[in-house]
């Protein structure tokens, strides 16, 4: 009897893929990280990256104390967040710089495909 491992751990995959996800819900609601740039790249798909304090980066804030800024921020921080945790955008790459380490967000609705937790299988070698 051969146990198919692959249906035995993709379950498991995809709930630390989830896991992250909450995660990231949860740093972006309590201030620690923040959106720090768009990407929109010319295949029509935007990608967000988040940054912040807990990752090495600087918090997003407006120049000059300018509290309506401040606002619209905070509500895109909340709006992710919102998303994230109803599965509709993931955690999509992590990057690493030098002194910062940023994570990006993206999904069906902000135009790239959905990240799903994946083994890949062995390839078959001819005999």
């Amino acid at each position: 009897m051969t146990i198919q491992w692959r249906s035995v751990l993709l379950p498991y995959l995809e709930g630390f893929r989830q896991a992250i996800d909450l995660s990231v819900a949860a740093l972006l609601l309590s201030g620690q990280i923040t959106i720090r740039s768009v990407i929109v790249s010319p295949s029509e798909e935007i990608r967000l990256n988040v940054t912040g304090p807990i990752f090495g980066g600087g918090r997003t804030v407006a120049k000059g104390n300018r509290g309506d800024v401040d606002l619209i921020i905070d509500a895109a921080n909340i709006v992710a967040a919102y998303l994230l945790i109803l599965n509709q955008i993931n955690v999509s790459g992590v990057f690493l710089q030098s002194q910062r380490f940023t994570m990006t967000l993206g999904g069906p609705v902000l135009g790239s495909p959905k990240t799903v937790a994946n083994l890949p299988a062995k390839k078959k070698t001819r005999s």
